[in-house]
């Protein structure tokens, strides 16, 4: 089998091509490009993907991405704001005061095992719903998500990038109740999406 992987983490982007069957593999690391431009970010690794490959055969592309990441596009999946990820606790005030009401806490808690807290993009996208900020009809996905779609053109998160969203369910591979009824309506990529591995058939998404 020959794979291509594509890492896009906080500081920089990884590609590695490997040759299961000659035990070949290729490693490029390379910093990020200054910008929290999610398009920038992505097509470098999509470059530096192209140099791993070598030109090369390749059957499955895996993606993966910078967790608790947020990438808020248009209907037509134009991103339209910067790229937020873990480093960005800029609600961390929003927060504290969720955080004094104790029901709360421990309803999001049982619902997505995640604290609240302000890496988490639930909670950035709740405090831009509080602050008026427009959201309904928005496209909502993970860093990760969007590198998938720009490979593909279809939009798909896993179960890793939904919970590190502080979306995911503890019970079910959907989103929990409190995200479909804070943020409804918010994204239909996610409302609609259907968690699924981040193996992509090569030629689905690479010439």
């Amino acid at each position: 089998m020959k794979f291509l992987a594509l890492e896009i983490s906080t500081t920089s982007s990884k590609a590695q091509y490997i040759d299961t069957r000659l035990g070949e593999s290729t490693l490029l690391v390379e910093r990020n490009p200054s910008s929290s431009d999610v398009e920038v970010l992505c097509m470098h690794a999509i470059q530096l993907g192209r140099r791993a490959a070598k030109g090369r055969k390749v059957e499955r592309i895996t993606t993966a991405g910078t967790w608790h990441s947020l990438v808020v596009c248009d209907a037509s999946n134009v991103p339209i704001q910067p790229l937020t990820d873990w480093t960005d606790v800029s609600g961390r005030i929003f927060c504290k005061g969720l955080r004094k009401d104790a029901s709360f806490v421990e309803e999001y808690y049982r619902e997505s095992g995640a604290m609240v807290h302000a890496m988490y993009p639930f909670f950035k996208l709740l405090k831009q719903k509080t602050d008026g900020i427009a959201l309904t009809g928005r496209q909502i996905s993970s860093l990760a998500g969007y590198l998938h779609y720009l490979l593909t053109g279809t939009v798909k998160e896993t179960a890793s990038m939904l919970s590190g969203m502080g979306l995911l369910s503890t019970s079910l591979i959907d989103l929990h109740p409190m995200a479909k009824a804070w943020i409804a309506r918010l994204a239909q990529s996610v409302l609609g999406m259907t968690a699924v591995p981040s193996q992509l058939k090569a030629q689905d998404c690479w010439d």
